[in-house]
């Protein structure tokens, strides 16, 4: 009787314990499936996302094409001032030669910023490969993240800017506090007095208009609110043809 106990009891904890490993297996392999992002918030992220890349795109071009054309500028100016100036006028050529290498590293900055995407043009690319099969909810939040990511990265830029042109400012209202008490010929003066009013006003205005720009550049806080992106600015044109005038007709939207 004891010997087929036993081997009943045995049989009962085997069982049992085949059951268990069992169910947990169960429950390791098999977790449950992630729903899809909803549509709706799929569209409006999309939205946010090729706005913000068609800004980048406008605005990397935009300055490419600025910085190229005004260092060729100087590059140019440079070459002249250092070839055709007298061999015993030194500093003009010293001016001439610091010109030129300093353009050629900004030509540089220009070309790099013509030819390389930037981080919401990329990051676009990628939302679109992400989307072609369906968006997770967790695969949306990546790409929200990212989003505000970027947002703070813009309004980080804006104040450091924005600190940057008051620094200039105050500056400039050195330069005129101290023109003065320089004893300075009546040339040297009018220099100071030009050089620190430019310096004064620049940096006043860049500094005011930091404010007006960090408002723009607040795309997270925006999204959070439900809304939608600002609309790009679009151009058209249009010949218009009479009896007695031709010209060219351009209409654009803000």
């Amino acid at each position: 009787m004891s010997r087929a106990a036993a081997l009943l009891i045995s049989i009962l904890v085997t069982t049992s314990f085949a059951a268990s490993a069992r169910g947990q297996a169960d429950v390791i392999d098999e977790p449950p499936p992630e729903g899809l992002a909803a549509a709706q918030d799929v569209a409006r992220l999309d939205r946010w996302l090729s706005y913000l890349s068609g800004s980048a795109k406008r605005g990397r071009i935009t300055s490419g094409t600025t910085s190229l054309i005004a260092s060729g500028i100087v590059m140019g100016t440079g070459i002249w001032a250092f070839l055709q100036t007298s061999p015993t006028d030194e500093l003009t050529r010293g001016a001439g030669f610091v010109a030129v290498a300093g353009s050629g590293a900004l030509m540089s900055v220009a070309i790099f910023q013509l030819a390389a995407k930037s981080q919401a043009e990329e990051t676009l690319e990628r939302w679109h490969a992400a989307t072609a099969g369906g968006l997770t909810r967790t695969e949306l939040a990546r790409f929200e993240g990212e989003l505000r990511q970027y947002s703070e990265t813009m309004n980080r830029a804006v104040r450091l800017m924005r600190w940057t042109d008051f620094g200039i400012a105050l500056t400039g209202a050195l330069i005129l506090g101290l023109t003065p008490a320089a004893d300075l010929s009546p040339e040297g003066a009018r220099t100071g007095y030009v050089t620190g009013g430019v310096a004064l006003g620049a940096g006043l205005l860049g500094f005011a208009l930091t404010f007006a720009g960090q408002s723009k550049t607040d795309h997270w806080n925006a999204y959070l609110q439900g809304k939608d992106p600002p609309s790009s600015p679009r151009w058209s044109a249009s010949p218009q043809v009479g009896r007695t005038f031709a010209g060219l007709r351009v209409a654009g939207r803000f």
